[in-house]
């Protein structure tokens, strides 16, 4: 068969959580693959404003389209003081009737979809347009490798990892201590560790449901499961559900994950990720490390002080604090933080943002 002529089109659907990952990712692709990219994203109401000022600034162009969806509407679903991972994947799915109305709008249909990590249940959407489906993460190999082990790791703990002592042991990988788990694992609200748990189960990758030997199976186990699929009436349900998931695992959830690092950066994650030993077994998807996707911000005459001052310092010397575009601190916080910054007697820069008055609610005022 020749090789087809036809223009690619991707497609990009962001979560409420990271639109700006989803248009530098969009803009590299144009870049990198000559393709058309359209960028779909959902939002909440507080970050219009400011979201649809930032797509007025993006040049226009024949390959490079945004597409900003309603603010999603979370009244009813959702506390108005939680910001946590429930809130964004409740985004998601209520947006997800204004992503098929915008893919259908589309003058040229996709050819391929990617979704953020977050919008794992949108891939659905690829099955019904019959494109291949990409996931994207915004993290490092390590979250990754975190998202598909996570389910063992609730087995082992019942989700219990606040109070855990010991670093969390992740086959191939430097261990994880608890207090370097993402929030959803230790200080968010239980729908939002359920969130977290799920997103492998939505589809990162095939799911196998082959992990790593842990030990020894002894014969009496053996003999006792044998039974069982045989046997008993149990056995009926467990046979039915071997062949389901080898149809499932004939059609990958996804084709592969992108993840915004360098492969130098975290070789041995990466390595664990594709070995069929190791997590390798779960995750069947390619794993490609892309590299850094970073806004490429506007110099300012402060941006040459900031480097000036930077220069004059010892290498690795200088503490980067910076708590994302979602991260706010209280006033109270970040005085605390100042003072404990100020008493650590440590270089640093200090990204910082107007402090919120109360839970989830923003100070407008001027900091």
């Amino acid at each position: 068969m020749a090789p087809s002529n036809k223009k690619q089109h991707l497609v990009i659907l962001s979560s409420p959580a990271h639109p700006t990952p989803a248009i530098e990712l969009g803009k590299r692709l144009v870049t990198t693959q000559s393709a058309k990219v359209t960028v779909i994203l959902s939002c909440f109401d507080k970050f219009v404003a400011s979201l649809s000022k930032t797509i007025a600034a993006i040049p226009k162009t024949d390959l490079f389209n945004i597409i900003l969806l309603p603010p999603a509407d979370l009244s009813g679903l959702v506390d108005p003081t939680h910001t946590g991972l429930y809130a964004v994947v409740s985004g998601v799915r209520v947006s997800k009737p204004g992503f098929l109305s915008a893919i259908s709008a589309l003058e040229t249909p996709p050819t391929a979809l990617i979704v953020h990590v977050y919008a794992i249940e949108c891939l659905k959407i690829a099955d019904e347009l019959k494109v291949p489906k990409y996931v994207y993460i915004c993290a490092h190999a390590w979250y990754l490798a975190l998202i598909i082990y996570t389910p063992i790791l609730d087995e082992e703990v019942g989700g219990e990892f606040g109070d855990k002592k010991e670093p969390f042991l992740l086959p191939g990988c430097t261990p994880v201590r608890p207090e370097d788990l993402p929030d959803p694992m230790v200080v968010q609200t239980r729908k939002d560790y359920l969130e977290f748990l799920q997103i492998e189960e939505f589809g990162i990758a095939v799911r196998s449901k082959t992990m790593p030997s842990k030990g020894v199976v002894e014969r009496e186990e053996i003999a006792t499961m044998v039974r069982k699929i045989f046997v008993d009436e149990e056995g009926k349900k467990i046979r039915s559900k071997v062949k389901e998931l080898k149809l499932s695992s004939e059609k990958a959830w996804s084709h592969g994950v992108s993840i915004p690092i360098f492969y130098e950066v975290q070789p041995t994650t990466l390595a664990a990720l594709r070995d069929e030993r190791l997590l390798g077994s779960v995750d069947k998807a390619p794993i490609f490390p892309i590299g850094p996707i970073i806004e490429q911000g506007t110099l300012t005459s402060k941006s040459d002080m900031l480097f000036e001052w930077l220069d004059k310092q010892p290498n690795e010397s200088v503490l980067y604090i910076a708590f994302g575009s979602m991260g706010k601190l209280s006033l109270e916080q970040m005085t605390e933080l100042a003072w404990g910054l100020e008493m650590s007697q440590q270089r640093f820069i200090w990204v910082v943002r107007p402090p919120k008055t109360k839970p989830g609610i923003d100070y407008r005022g001027r900091w």
